[in-house]
């Protein structure tokens, strides 16, 4: 489901104003990646870098 030019990217969690993710209720999230696109990925496809 997931576009595949977006695939092994790093990406961040784009943070309301009081500092959690926007997320929905079926796992989904919105995050920003490095070439500035916004996208909704899927939670469970995200791995957390350190």
């Amino acid at each position: 489901m997931t576009d595949p030019t977006l695939k092994g990217q790093l990406c961040s969690a784009i943070l309301r104003a009081d500092g959690k993710c926007i997320h929905g209720k079926n796992g989904s999230m919105l995050v920003t990646f490095d070439s500035s696109r916004t996208a909704v990925v899927i939670g469970r496809l995200l791995r957390k870098v350190d």
